[in-house]
């Protein structure tokens, strides 16, 4: 996504019931924790969909971003 370095992000992601999920932070093993990488996976996120359940659930989902 735009001009982003390459970079492997783990982001800790909170995923509401509904399957909604919501950026929280850089989890280990991040190659970065540059905020411009946040910004591109909370713009994201509404297109994935996650699990419905019956509660909130914190989840690790890795992010690979490369250069085009």
């Amino acid at each position: 996504m735009g001009d982003l370095p390459k970079a492997t992000i783990n982001a800790v992601i909170k995923v509401s019931a509904d399957g909604r999920g919501t950026f929280v932070t850089f989890d280990k093993g991040s190659t970065s924790n540059d905020q411009r990488y946040a910004t591109a996976i909370r713009s994201y996120l509404p297109n994935i969909k996650f699990n419905v359940s019956d509660h909130e659930s914190i989840v690790t989902v890795p992010f690979n971003f490369r250069v085009q």
